[in-house]
């Protein structure tokens, strides 16, 4: 589970709620979190899309009543977090980025 992913998708409360209601309530619908939550359409089908995103979630269509719909799932997922692992990402993250701007530095003089 990609950490960085998890915590923007998980970095607000609504985005809480959903997974809460999922949690509690089981499979749902976009209609069913959209009512359940009060939410506009636009907001439930963003956030839901980020939470399947990062994994957080999964979905698979049903027909229903001659109608394609999407059901969103929870995964089982355990989210570790401390100091350590934020500074174990952050030297990945930071190793990753500086390499690919040194990739990108040497094809530029190099024209290659």
């Amino acid at each position: 589970m990609d950490l960085v992913k998890v915590c923007k998708a998980l970095n607000c409360e609504t985005k809480l709620r959903i997974v809460d209601l999922i949690f509690r309530k089981g499979s749902k619908s976009i209609t069913d979190v959209r009512n359940g939550l009060n939410l506009s359409f636009s907001t439930t089908h963003k956030y839901l899309n980020q939470l399947e995103e990062a994994n957080i979630l999964s979905s698979n269509e049903v027909t229903e009543n001659n109608r394609k719909k999407k059901i969103y799932r929870l995964n089982g997922f355990f989210l570790e977090l401390n100091p350590g692992k934020i500074s174990e990402i952050v030297k990945k993250e930071y190793i990753t980025k500086r390499e690919d701007r040194l990739k990108y530095h040497v094809t530029d003089i190099l024209g290659r």
